[in-house]
């Protein structure tokens, strides 16, 4: 089952309920307020669900709280005053459901699992190595380095299956010598993709 709220002019506020393997809200130039937290998981045990939260540019939509916990795919993209995410019920097992899983091998060899939270207004800073290759990269979001940073080592843990995960703040890939020419394993510009590798994820900090 999916739910879908695209490109309608007139949502300002919805709080979704039930169970969905889908979940898409995106280009709504008017939402300021969702509320996804009663949301359950209903995804394939071997995948899990599909969060899109993508393009809701209304200068009141300013945070977001996940309500599922099974995670096949979490985009949160390009919200332009996105500043405040809370994503603990991907830790906590919120909303998950009683049946067993019984997922094998096979069933997540050829699975994508996604986590994209790019594009957003969520604030961090970046301080690159210096010219005499001492100081340590310093990359601090508190809004990325709680759940999500969590999020992705779980991903990049996995043996099966492929794995994408994610990330930027305000400023990061613009911000001079982001990409980091005394270490290989960072490189945070716009062709480096930000935060999308193991390395990097290790990195970051709240503080």
């Amino acid at each position: 089952d999916s739910i879908v709220l695209d490109a309608v002019d007139a949502l300002a506020s919805a709080t979704l309920v039930g169970k969905a393997d889908v979940l898409q809200v995106m280009n709504n130039t008017a939402l300021t307020t969702l509320n996804p937290a009663g949301l359950a998981n209903k995804g394939d045990a071997a995948t899990g669900s599909k969060v899109h939260i993508m393009n809701n540019d209304n200068a009141g939509f300013t945070t977001l709280e996940t309500g599922t916990s099974r995670m096949h795919e979490l985009k949160i993209v390009g919200n332009a005053a996105l500043t405040t995410i809370d994503l603990t019920s991907y830790l906590t097992a919120g909303n998950a459901p009683a049946a067993n899983d019984t997922v094998t091998a096979a069933d997540l060899a050829t699975v994508t699992f996604i986590l994209d939270i790019t594009g957003n207004a969520i604030a961090g800073t970046l301080t690159p190595v210096d010219n005499a290759g001492q100081q340590t990269t310093g990359l601090v979001s508190a809004e990325l380095a709680a759940e999500a940073k969590l999020i992705a080592a779980h991903l990049f843990g996995f043996t099966q299956g492929t794995v994408v995960a994610q990330a930027d703040f305000v400023g990061l890939q613009a911000t001079a010598n982001s990409e980091d020419q005394y270490n290989n394993d960072t490189d945070f510009s716009t062709a480096g993709g930000g935060i999308n590798t193991a390395a990097e994820w290790a990195l970051l900090t709240a503080n």
